[in-house]
Parts: structure tokens; C-alpha cells; sequence
């Protein structure tokens, strides 16, 4: 019943926006590849660019994209309803910190394990008591560890190129972290050859991507329940598959 009553109530929305609403005015920041990242042209592209081309098409709303000159420009403009939607790597827990309102998550941030492909195993790391788990020293995933493993089982790195190159010197049998930018700092750079990530991953910090919202909760509905559908059609894990290959699903 739930999502018969989301599903009208974006058609409703559509039936208004065919009758002549304004456009929704959706602006963005780049710096934030693959999510969001300023184009030759001066546009901004990647995922959630492509997600929001898809969430407006499925709202059937005519959206102009801008793109924000400063992340106060953002902030200021979503505060003061010049900006229906802001969007740019945005957590919810930093939107939640700004009083801004958020989208339901369409991503969740996990946490992955990056091993050498050819020597991955079935069982989790965590799981093996003879697995050496490497960690950046200081983060949640390091706290996260710490609550769950010996010391001795735990190499705590400094940076991440470091524990990066203890992961193919074998210094370490697994490294933990942020599987997002586990994806974007290590797959994607040359200490990614032959290293895969597994899944479907921790929830450490409880956090996930969202998009910015004006403050309309009616149009926050709709946006929800959009994503939603887009959810449960496969729309929104064609769009991470694409952009973030190789990046497990939760």
C-alpha cells in the first residue's frame, strides 16, 4: 500500500508539473569524481549528475542544472529555497550537521575489505585468526576493529599509499576502510591492479549519500518516493554498477 501511495503521488506530481509548475532548479559542486566532477564544458558530470537526470525524469519535472560557484552559494541557496535540489558527495551526517534537509539515502557508505584477487578467500577476514588487518590509525574503522579483534591482528598505517603497498608486500592479508574510497583511491590508481573489494560490507559509521533538499517536506516526499521506485526497478543500482564498477552493493 505504501508504495501504491508513493507512486500516485508522483504521478500527481507529474500532472501538476504537465500543467506549467516552474523547473526545479538543481545545482551541484564538482571536485567529487566519480559522484560529481566539473566538465571541459563547465557542466558537471558522473553519477549523481546521471541521477538526477533520471530523478527528473521519473518525476516527469523540467530540471535546469547549475552549477554552485562556492559551497556557501549551495548551503545558502538550498536555506533559502533557490535551489530545490544541491547536490555533490553529500553525506548525510554533514547535511544533518547544517540543519539541511535530505533526501532518504541512495547510497549507503560501507565499509569494504580490498584483498588481492587471487588469493581471496570465501571466509571474511575478520572471521580467520590468523589474518593481519591493515587500518588507517585514528578512524572509526580503526575503532570499529579495535572492539573486535586482538592488537596483534591489527596494523595501523599512518597514510593510505602506505597501507596500501603492505596489502601487495603482504604485510597485511586485508585492509579496511571506506569501500568508497577504497574504490576511488586504491582500484582506480596502480596499486589497484589485482586487488578487488568484497561486500556487502560494514555499516561503521551509520552514514550514507543523500541528496540536498529545499525545505518543502510535501516535495521531500515525492523525491523519496521517487528514489524509492528507482530503488526497487534496478534503476539505481545500474546507475552505481556503471559509475562505480567493481564497488559491492550493500
Amino acid at each position: 500500500m505504501r508504495l501504491y501511495a508513493t507512486m500516485l503521488t508522483i504521478l500527481l506530481l507529474a500532472a501538476r508539473g504537465a500543467a506549467g509548475e516552474e523547473a526545479l532548479v538543481v545545482a551541484g559542486t564538482g571536485g567529487q569524481a566519480p559522484l560529481a566532477e566539473l566538465q571541459g564544458d563547465g557542466t558537471i558530470g558522473g553519477l549523481e549528475a546521471d541521477l538526477i537526470g533520471a530523478l527528473c525524469d521519473r518525476l516527469a519535472r523540467t530540471c535546469t542544472m547549475t552549477v554552485a560557484p562556492s559551497w556557501g552559494d549551495l548551503v545558502s541557496g538550498l536555506r533559502g529555497g533557490r535551489y530545490a535540489i544541491g547536490y555533490g558527495g553529500l553525506s548525510q551526517g554533514t547535511l544533518a550537521g547544517l540543519g539541511i534537509a535530505a533526501s532518504t539515502t541512495y547510497l549507503p557508505l560501507r565499509a569494504q575489505w580490498a584483498v588481492i584477487a587471487h588469493l581471496d578467500g570465501a571466509a571474511d577476514p575478520l572471521a580467520q585468526e590468523d589474518t593481519r588487518i591493515g587500518v588507517i590509525r585514528g578512524t572509526p574503522h580503526a575503532h570499529w576493529l579495535e572492539a573486535r579483534l586482538p592488537q596483534e591482528r591489527l596494523l595501523r598505517f599512518a597514510d593510505e599509499e602506505e597501507m596500501f603497498l603492505s596489502l601487495h608486500t603482504g604485510t597485511v592479508d586485508a585492509v579496511f576502510g571506506d569501500g568508497l574510497l577504497l574504490w576511488r583511491d586504491l582500484l582506480q590508481g596502480p596499486l589497484g591492479k589485482g586487488v578487488v573489494l568484497r561486500g556487502p560490507g560494514q555499516a561503521v559509521e551509520q552514514d550514507g549519500l543523500v541528496l540536498a533538499l529545499r525545505d518543502d517536506a510535501a516535495f521531500g516526499e515525492v523525491v523519496d518516493g521517487a528514489l524509492a521506485a528507482m530503488a526497487w526497478d534496478g534503476t539505481l543500482a545500474d546507475l552505481v554498477a556503471r559509475h562505480l564498477p567493481g564497488l559491492p552493493l550493500p
